[in-house]
This record gives C-alpha cells, structure tokens and sequence, in this order.
C-alpha cells in the first residue's frame, strides 16, 4: 500500500498562512499554497503546484507555478507552467507555457517555450525561446 503526504497547514495567530497537501490520490506530488503576508527565503522544491500569494526569496522548483495578485517571487524558477499575476524578478526557466496576466510584472532573463501576455501584463528584460 501506497503512502502519500498528509496535509499539513501552518497557521500565524489563527490564521492559515501556508498548506501543503498530495495533490491527487494516485498522484505522489506534492502542492503548496503560500499564503498573503508570509514571507520565504530559501529553496523550495516540490513535483505538483505552487500558489504564491505571500513573498518567495530563492530558488523554486515546481511542476507547475501560480503568482497571485498579492504574490512576489524572486530568485531562480523552474517550472513546467508559470502563471503571473504579482511579480516576478530574476532567472525564469519555463518548459511550457508561461503566462502574464493583465496584473502580473516580470523582470528578468525568461527562458520559455510558449508565452502568453494578457493586455496590461508587463515584461522588461530578455527573453528565450527554447524547444520543448
């Protein structure tokens, strides 16, 4: 039989700031959602999805990533797909499709193979297509 992670949430006074959880019941990967106003510096690596609504200084490795509104990462990223809401800075490597959203600001050097920019969604650096 099979294991696979239990959910596991943080809470600061009461409130739910980050959760990590399986994210389907055949799958192994794992999800994480970081919450608004927690802040992460460090490295962060997992095979499902990361929500960032919070702050991420580092390097993020994720199956697939999701920047919210409220959302800032900076650091290396690698992902399969990147949706961009918040902010992203630095070093971007995406094998998929990466997305910015009519909210979302990018900075940096961006690696990717598919790329969708929503009107008002912003990006100032250099940019890379690569094969798939």
């Amino acid at each position: 039989m099979a294991t696979y992670p239990i959910v596991q949430d943080t809470t600061i006074n009461n409130n739910l700031v980050a959760r990590t959880e399986p994210s389907r019941a055949n799958d192994k990967s794992t999800n994480i959602h970081i919450g608004e106003g927690v802040s992460i510096t460090g490295s962060i690596t997992l095979s499902g999805h990361a929500t960032v609504n919070g702050t991420v200084d580092g390097e993020l490795r994720a199956g697939s990533l999701e920047i919210g509104r409220t959302g800032q990462v900076t650091g290396k990223i690698f992902a399969n797909s990147i949706s961009v809401s918040g902010i992203l800075k630095d070093e971007i490597h995406c094998r998929e499709h990466f997305q910015i959203n009519a909210s979302g600001q990018v900075t940096g050097n961006l690696e990717y193979s598919e790329i969708e920019i929503e009107r008002g969604g912003k990006f100032i650096g250099d940019m890379k297509e690569i094969k798939k």
